[in-house]
């Protein structure tokens, strides 16, 4: 698919104040420079995948692409273009992509995945927040609500300021060029948005990643500590991880282009043995998962290897698998002990 490149859209991020570590504590929002190996970031990857465009995503729609990333092998970039000038109601108007374990749901993934929220905002949230989007990194769904309209936290007061963001790491942006910001200045995004996600594995359990939106990255800012990049922790198997996309409803389209994916694919290993062959789906399972089933119940090591030779037989003539791939599987089953 020939990849399209937009310019892009003037735009103002909002640096969010607040007053001290315990408040950055309790968001679950921890500094990258405390995040173990995100220095480096951008490692090699192995593959980069261009998807199809999704149009008019509408009402609780949901959906995913099927390969399947580790990112234990290397770091994974999300990119999109996201279109949400269609949205015209606030209430459920969010939109969720990212990434989330094989098997989890499409939309908020119960904490097995990270993703990108992004909502409209209009006046009924209150003013001046008219006409404005806002885009947060979450680990689940609707964790939005903790973030009330009045404050960070339920209780807090805050007094709204036009074009500024709620203490709540959200970057916001003028949709139509009515909000004005500290130095006199309109910002018409249109709402349509740039977005990378970058997104690194801690462990085989939990992994950080962060965002740019429009090319300004999400910060905090410290009394003393200055401007630092912040980030998002989330759960789930980073082994197994497929690129989603959801609607909480709110009426009106979004559509999404320009995805792609910069990453390493999972790969299908038989008994320590790594075939370097694409672990997918098949049938609701992984093809790792399917082969380890053959393992448990072959009585000895020949009974084994003719079962992973009529499986990718299977596999080939489906067309999931070439010739060759199947050789490196059968090769690895051969091996086994």
């Amino acid at each position: 698919m020939k990849r399209l490149f937009y310019l892009l859209i003037p735009l103002m991020v909002l640096t969010i104040f607040i007053s001290g570590c315990d408040v950055l504590d309790k968001s679950g929002i921890t500094p990258l420079g405390e995040l173990d190996g995100f220095d480096n970031l951008v490692k090699s990857s192995g593959s980069l995948v261009f998807y199809d465009n999704v149009s008019a995503l509408g009402d609780w729609g949901t959906g995913n692409f099927a390969d399947v990333w580790d990112l234990t092998r290397c770091d994974l970039t999300l990119s999109y273009t996201i279109d949400m000038s269609k949205i015209a109601t606030s209430g459920w108007s969010v939109v969720e992509v990212g990434i989330r374990e094989v098997g989890a749901p499409n939309l908020d993934p119960n904490e097995k995945g990270g993703f990108l929220f992004s909502r409209y905002a209009s006046s009924a949230i209150g003013t001046p927040f008219n006409n404005n989007d806002f885009h947060m990194l979450f680990f689940h769904g609707w964790a939005y609500d903790t973030y009330n309209r009045k404050g960070d936290f339920p209780g807090e007061e805050i007094t709204p300021i036009a074009y500024h963001a709620l203490p709540n790491y959200a970057i916001w942006f003028d949709r139509d060029g009515a909000s004005v910001t500290e130095d006199g200045v309109t910002y018409n995004t249109g709402g349509i948005y740039e977005v990378v996600i970058h997104y690194h594995a801690l462990t085989d359990t939990t992994g950080a990643m962060y965002a740019t939106i429009n090319g300004a990255e999400q910060k905090y800012d410290l009394p003393g500590d200055g401007l630092t990049k912040v980030g998002n922790t989330f759960t789930g198997d980073m082994t197994q991880m497929q690129v989603f996309y959801a609607r909480g409803g709110g009426g009106g389209v979004v559509d999404l282009y320009n995805i792609s994916v910069d990453g390493c694919f999972r790969t299908i290993v038989v008994e320590g043995c790594d075939t370097s062959v694409a672990d997918i789906l098949y049938e609701g399972q992984l093809i790792s998962e399917h082969i380890q089933e053959i393992y448990a119940e072959t009585k000895n090591h020949g009974q084994f290897v003719r079962g992973v030779a009529l499986f990718t037989n299977e596999l080939m003539k489906a067309g999931i698998i070439s010739g060759e791939e199947k050789g490196r599987i059968q090769s690895c089953a051969a091996q086994a002990k």
